[in-house]
């Protein structure tokens, strides 16, 4: 519809009007594009390439960043979208890379049926797939600058470990660099790998929801490195 009411004030030269819709389009069918969002995502998840469980190194203990739970009002948690930092997670533990577990995120009162922290879902859903409550730790913080500083904090009273840091393929570059200035020297885990591949269809260049979330996310990753957070 945005695209036809500027086509008609193009031909009837409504050049005040018509303008801006057009600029008004190419920003909507830019960001929205398929193309758009996935490339934007790839130049981040680039820097870190997809875990091979196999060739992972053993860990002490590895810290998996709130996000990849949700909960509802009876403390009931699943995984959501980036719920493959949870599983991953597990699946190194079940494989015996790493003795100990850590998850980070607390209740955001915002959201009014979550009950129980993002780092208590994760806890619970570990449980349920067999790992015992006394291999995991909860890490509290409302975002990742907070979590990697408790981490920091934490890590004071320790004696030199092997941390891996886990996370969403697109979010390692901010929560390496947040780690970096937090005195952390981690190793990165990249999970919920976003971008995939994409086949070159004509359908790929019509605004989509997929398309609109992927630049979203990136939008985020690049804009919290500009202020540095």
């Amino acid at each position: 519809m945005l695209l036809v009411v500027t086509y008609w004030a193009l031909i009837t030269q409504r050049k005040w009007f018509s303008l801006p819709l057009l600029a008004v389009f190419l920003f909507y069918w830019t960001t929205g594009c398929t193309y758009t969002g996935v490339n934007a995502i790839y130049s981040l998840e680039r820097r870190y390439p997809a875990v091979s469980i196999d060739e992972v190194e053993p860990l002490d203990l590895v810290v998996v960043l709130g996000g990849g739970t949700r909960s509802n009002v009876d403390g009931q948690a699943w995984l959501s979208t980036s719920g493959d930092r949870v599983i991953l997670a597990a699946r190194l533990y079940q494989r015996g890379k790493t003795p100990r577990l850590a998850a980070t995120g607390r209740v955001y009162q915002w959201v009014e049926e979550q009950t129980i922290s993002l780092a208590e879902s994760a806890e619970q859903i570990w449980t349920d797939l067999g790992i015992p409550k006394s291999d995991i730790m909860l890490i509290e913080g409302r975002n990742t600058s907070e979590e990697l500083r408790n981490l920091s904090q934490w890590m004071e009273d320790q004696s030199p470990q092997r941390i891996g840091l886990l996370t969403s393929a697109y979010h390692l570059p901010r929560a390496m660099r947040l780690a970096k200035a937090n005195g952390l020297d981690l190793i990165p885990l990249a999970a919920d790998q976003q971008a995939g591949t994409i086949d070159a269809v004509p359908l790929c260049l019509i605004p989509s929801r997929r398309g609109f979330r992927m630049t979203e996310l990136a939008t985020k990753e690049y804009l919290a490195a500009l202020v540095k957070r």
